[in-house]
């Protein structure tokens, strides 16, 4: 199976909410889909601020956790 980017999750995640790129975009305070039709290509960076927002629309929320390591 092949690895995901940023821009195949963006796109999955747009999807399951049934928005255009353009909604998406004014959603997370972008003018035009143009940008998020460049994260979708991956031919822009996203940033982590960014991607929260994106997830924030989309019913997401990012967490990180940190798991300790067992020495045996």
């Amino acid at each position: 199976m092949p690895k995901k980017n940023y821009g195949d999750v963006v796109k999955q995640l747009r999807e399951e909410v049934s928005l255009s790129q353009k909604d998406l975009a004014e959603a997370i305070g972008y003018e035009s889909g143009t940008a998020i039709s460049l994260i979708e290509a991956n031919k822009r960076q996203l940033d982590l601020e960014t991607f929260e927002k994106i997830l924030k629309v989309c019913g997401y929320k990012l967490e990180i956790k940190r798991t300790p390591s067992i020495s045996i």
